[in-house]
């Protein structure tokens, strides 16, 4: 099996009101691609036997590139290739598990007080956050506002935030009082858009003539794309409704909407409106192993 490289949430735009629309851009591991057509075009854009550009594989998009620049890299957009070697050994040792001993309680979560020590549940064996930056050495995944942060949230979704997180400090009085990540709904990481997360961080796209599917690890979740032009059914979906159309060899452009109130629980997304929307382009990027998302 190959692993592929995907170019995390390169190109995706999020038109999200309370936050304001941004473009955020990375880099991740590629796709276990399985045998290809023998009549596959060999040119430097793959295709698929009915000639659409051929994304098919199992993609990983783990990096340690934060989603947004962190303050004390304010105004410096890239890394040099020292810089870049510097952080990455910086974040994978912060981020060890097994050195997270601290006892002293930080929070409160269902009523029990919270300690670092247990509060990731798992030792470090089993976090799969990534060690490398993105390929392109940016200190962050968002790419517009320039500045690489998140615009500050409106009075609205500061009050949306607030309430979230009440229900997530008393004692829980039903399910519906934890995360639909928490609950196994949707994945943390699985979007869209899809964001680097803890672990699962993998996709497998399949290709139809009509349709492209995305199957996200984390929960198992797929997104059933159409290419056709169907208008929405507006149907509530935890994911959405997205509908897609290739941009010659380019890549795809997928919009999705939805009416989901915990759409993006733990995205960037998180305090939107009843009705965000994602852009996403994917495409293959820097050889056959890479692609932007």
């Amino acid at each position: 099996m190959r692993v592929l490289r995907l170019s995390v949430l390169g190109g995706v735009t999020i038109g999200v009101s309370f936050l304001a629309a941004q473009t955020v851009s990375g880099q991740s591991s590629a796709p276990a691609a399985g045998n290809r057509s023998s009549g596959v075009n060999k040119s430097a854009t793959l295709r698929t036997p009915w000639g659409a550009p051929d994304l098919q594989g199992t993609w990983d998009f783990r990096t340690v590139t934060p989603m947004e620049r962190p303050p004390e890299l304010a105004g410096k957009a890239t890394l040099t290739e020292k810089e870049a070697a510097e952080y990455e050994r910086r974040m994978v040792e912060q981020r060890n598990a097994d050195k997270r001993h601290d006892t002293t309680p930080r929070r409160t979560v269902n009523g029990t007080a919270e300690t670092e020590d247990v509060a990731l549940a798992y030792n470090d064996f089993w976090w799969d956050r990534g060690t490398k930056v993105v390929g392109t050495r940016r200190t962050s995944l968002i790419v517009d506002p320039p500045d690489g942060r998140i615009p500050p949230l409106t009075p609205e979704a500061q009050k949306r935030l607030a309430a979230d997180d009440a229900l997530r400090t008393r004692v829980t009085e039903g399910p519906e009082d934890r995360s639909i990540a928490e609950r196994c709904i949707l994945g943390f990481n699985s979007g869209p858009p899809m964001t680097p997360g803890g672990y699962n961080q993998n996709v497998q796209i399949v290709q139809h003539a009509e349709y492209v599917v995305l199957l996200n690890e984390m929960i198992h979740n797929a997104r059933i794309i159409p290419l056709d032009g169907r208008p929405r059914v507006d149907v509530a979906q935890w994911v959405g409704e997205s509908r897609g159309y290739w941009e010659g060899d380019c890549g795809a452009r997928v919009r999705t909407c939805t009416s989901s109130s915990e759409y993006g629980a733990s995205t960037p997304t998180r305090c939107c409106t009843s009705s965000p929307s994602t852009t996403q382009r994917p495409g293959r990027s820097r050889g056959p192993h890479n692609c932007r998302w």
